[in-house]
């Protein structure tokens, strides 16, 4: 069953009220900054601050890579935020100190109270 538009507007409200007020992070997109030498490197910016956001440990997950010829284990989170937040896998987030690279974002509901991403932990 469709919920109504009202319907959605009190759910998303609940939402934003209760479960996405309790922290707030910062989400980043990397931009390139070009040099006087034709080059140039890539940095982070703040594309959005104090965001309202949750981020919850995903239980004993893990992603592993190879780093410096070394297998790293890092650890898996989801974070919550704004269901209609700009989010994508080319961003980051920081948050209580931490970085997060944003490795999925879940697209797929049709009446989304949220909008979720798998995110690890770096650094």
């Amino acid at each position: 069953m469709k919920l109504t538009a009202a319907e959605l507007g009190l759910y998303r409200n609940i939402i934003e009220e209760t479960l996405l007020a309790t922290d707030v992070c910062t989400i980043q997109t990397r931009t390139w900054t070009a040099d006087d030498m034709g080059g140039g490197s890539y940095t982070w910016a703040n594309t959005a601050t104090s965001v309202p956001c949750r981020l919850i440990p995903e239980n004993l997950s893990t992603r592993e890579d190879i780093s410096g010829g070394k297998v790293a284990i890092h650890d898996m989170y989801v974070l919550y935020v704004h269901w209609d937040r700009s989010l994508d896998e080319t961003m980051r987030v920081t948050f209580g100190g931490e970085t997060f690279e944003v490795s999925h974002v879940d697209d797929v509901h049709t009446e989304r109270l949220t909008r979720s991403a798998n995110v690890v932990r770096v650094g």
